[in-house]
């Protein structure tokens, strides 16, 4: 079963990464945790360090919490949190674009779990750092509120990709313009700084909207429906978001797309530029 989950992140990052490279293996522990039921957040532990690598990436963690008991709230489990070992230091721009959970060996693609059975959390991260930082991986001792006090065993690890990429070959032109993608056509402009990095925005076919964070060459964000389609069926309208790696000169890009928390588990996404 966890064989399988690693081959399709395997898969999943080799169509987000300019040049095919293998993944370098950050930290991985497995251990026995007894929740403390009147622990406060200040209350962690450190489960280790591990090294963010220099330039863009994909950090992606794989968390397997058995037993797992559903909370009240269908909340997922806050566990595993990073932290830079120097606090006054250089920090590495980290965000979560990506995150499949799975029981019964199936994608939970809401966030309906049940109890007593694994689950395996995989989160994708893209890593944009510029030096090489340690990093606490810190184990939260306190329970979300609604959580069954119980003890359970944590497996985790991470692993890092690094996105190559020749930086001269983006100088010139730009993302913007009219593209024939997998989604249907799209009108993209930049529109408001995000974190201060650009955001790109457009509408897709039958008022769907699609926007996100440029981070090197890589775009990523989310896409569902504008206000009148989803007042419209509410119960019909579906969400997702999706991450692509632009090819040199912004002339095309690859990448994947998801539905739910997933940015790839709906497959493919692409898009090639028609106009300027």
């Amino acid at each position: 079963m966890k064989t399988l989950y690693s081959i399709g992140i395997i898969i999943g990052l080799v169509l987000l990464t300019m040049h095919g490279v293998f993944a370098e293996s950050l930290i991985s522990f497995d251990q026995n945790i007894k929740p403390n039921p009147y622990a406060t957040d200040d209350l962690i532990s450190r489960a280790g360090t591990m090294n963010i690598p220099p330039g863009i990436g994909i950090l992606t963690s794989t968390e397997i919490i058995e037993p797992y008991w559903a909370p009240k709230d269908d909340i997922l489990p806050i566990r595993i949190e990073f932290s830079p070992v120097n606090e006054n230091g250089p920090i590495a721009d980290i965000s979560i674009v990506g995150q499949d959970m799975y029981q019964f060996g199936n994608e939970v693609k809401g966030l309906s779990f049940s109890n007593g059975v694994p689950l395996n959390i995989v989160t994708k991260y893209l890593i944009n750092s510029s030096a090489n930082i340690p990093y606490y991986v810190i184990l939260k001792n306190s329970l979300d509120r609604g959580d069954t006090i119980h003890d359970f065993n944590l497996a985790y690890s991470a692993e890092y990709e690094p996105i190559t990429y020749n930086r001269t070959a983006y100088s010139s032109g730009n993302p913007e313009g009219t593209y024939e993608t997998s989604m249907g056509a799209i009108n993209l402009s930049f529109s408001d700084k995000a974190n201060e990095l650009p955001y790109i925005n457009g509408t897709l076919n039958d008022g769907y909207v699609i926007g996100g964070t440029l981070n090197g060459p890589v775009w990523f964000g989310s896409w569902g429906p504008d206000d009148a389609v989803f007042d419209k069926n509410p119960n019909q309208a579906t969400f997702g978001q999706f991450m692509v790696v632009y090819h040199e000169g912004w002339s095309s890009f690859s990448g994947t797309k998801g539905i739910w928390h997933s940015c790839s588990n709906d497959g493919p996404f692409t898009g090639e530029k028609v106009t300027v």
